[in-house]
């Protein structure tokens, strides 16, 4: 019996580690909330060429149920209201980004270039 209870609690345990980083499917807005940490950008040319880089100030998104919060430079640059819906960021009622990737620690947010020269980019964040 206590062979039984140890193999069960060895279960639960590996279970919940590895469901920490499982993808979350159609994530709501209550999937989101936090406080996000830019770890790198890349910006993806019409030809394909990815161009990574790490950012070299503290940049990061808060978010409430409500609200997200942008911050560059550890100073607060915009706050606006926001939604989810089919895996696209509402920002003040304008899609603005979409959800590529999305569990409990981490986040990957894309958006259209503007231009000949970039197609898209894309936002990798962790979760504080």
């Amino acid at each position: 019996m206590k062979n039984l209870f140890h193999f069960i609690a060895i279960t639960a345990i590996v279970l919940g580690i590895c469901s920490c980083n499982t993808k979350i499917e159609n994530p709501s807005a209550r999937n989101l909330i936090g406080t996000w940490d830019l770890q790198r950008t890349e910006i993806i040319s019409p030809d394909g060429t990815v161009t990574s880089s790490q950012p070299k100030t503290l940049d990061y998104l808060v978010i409430t149920e409500n609200s997200i919060s942008f911050y560059d430079s550890d100073k607060l640059s915009k706050e606006a209201r926001f939604a989810v819906k089919d895996n696209v960021i509402y920002v003040d009622g304008v899609a603005s980004y979409d959800i590529d990737n999305l569990t409990r620690k981490e986040m990957t947010l894309s958006v259209d270039g503007f231009g000949l020269l970039v197609s898209s980019y894309k936002y990798y964040y962790k979760k504080r």
